[in-house]
């Protein structure tokens, strides 16, 4: 099995996941019944351990998190285009892992369905985007260059995400050209 079969192998298993209190839980955090119940499924269940370095691990006697899937879903409900994937602890929601480290944005798919049309909702955290029902896109890994991941309009959910993507934005579009003064020897 490939290395991507792997990671929809393990989101196609988090879905068959039930936790005891898990409905009641997740329906405190605010969630619409297409973000709970809808097709394709938005998110999984599983126990992980985060790392430290970013990514996660699978652990069956770890704390459940929410799995969203990274890729592009093109309406079909197996997602037959999964990167990689985010965990998060809906009570730590702005802490998250990924699985392969290859995922940058949550939401790819709403960022090609708005292209040119409308702005990209973007959103600060995966629980952002599962409140949103997925018809938004949440920055995951800051150090990739996001100008290939947006398009020419955004809007953001807060003043700090406009801010820290301003400041990226501006820090991949800064020349890398070192300048010095020539010395002459007199």
């Amino acid at each position: 099995m490939s290395g991507l079969d792997a990671i929809r192998a393990e989101f196609a298993a988090s879905l068959g996941r039930g936790y005891p209190g898990a409905l009641p839980a997740l329906r405190r955090l605010r969630l619409s019944p297409r973000a709970l119940f809808g097709s394709p499924a938005l998110f999984g269940q599983a126990p992980i351990m985060g790392l430290g370095i970013g990514l996660y691990e699978p652990a069956e006697d770890g704390p459940a998190a929410l799995i969203c899937p990274i890729g592009e879903h093109y309406g079909d409900p197996s997602w037959p285009a999964i990167d990689d994937l985010v965990a998060f602890f809906p009570d730590q929601p702005g802490r998250w892992w990924l699985r392969r480290g290859d995922g940058v944005l949550l939401g790819q798919d709403h960022v090609e369905d708005v292209s040119g049309r409308s702005p990209v909702r973007l959103v600060s955290t995966p629980l952002q985007w599962l409140r949103a029902d997925g018809e938004a896109a949440c920055v995951l890994a800051w150090g990739a260059d996001m100008r290939r991941h947006l398009h020419d309009r955004v809007t953001c959910d807060s003043s700090a995400l406009a801010r820290r993507l301003a400041d990226r934005l501006a820090e991949l579009c800064r020349p890398r050209i070192r300048i010095e003064v020539a010395t002459h020897a007199a």
